[in-house]
């Protein structure tokens, strides 16, 4: 079993692609699999390759991600959810980040999100700077 096991690991080549080489490798990997990444910039893919074709892909998403946000009930309606949302916009686009994935499933957050130049794309509210 050890035989069998070494000789497939030498057939086997393993890739660790990311950024703009994983950009480029993105029509391959969705060729096989039919997978779309959604931000191939801001990920990371371990690859596994033999006889000239991918026989394993996993993808790590870098992408900055805000979230949870919570506000004590008793706070809540007073501003200081806005207040937090603006000063969290604010950082992100300080940082310098093109797009955060916001994650939440409270319709009020994502008001918040859209009123402050957010856009949904699928299921996730995404920051997009200007």
């Amino acid at each position: 079993m050890a035989e069998a096991q070494a000789k497939t690991e030498q057939q086997v080549a393993y890739l660790s692609v990311t950024g703009e080489d994983l950009a480029k490798i993105l029509p391959a990997i969705k060729e096989v699999l039919g997978w779309d990444i959604p931000y191939p910039k801001m990920s990371s893919a371990e690859i596994a390759i033999a006889d000239g074709r991918i026989i394993g892909v996993s993808i790590v998403h870098l992408q900055p991600t805000i979230g949870p946000m919570w506000v004590a009930p008793n706070y809540r309606g007073t501003g200081v959810a806005e207040h937090i949302a603006d000063r969290t916009k604010a950082t992100a686009d300080g940082a310098g980040f093109k797009q955060c994935v916001v994650q939440t499933q409270s319709e009020y957050v994502k008001k918040l999100c859209k009123d402050r130049g957010m856009v949904e794309k699928g299921e996730y509210t995404v920051l997009v700077t200007s």
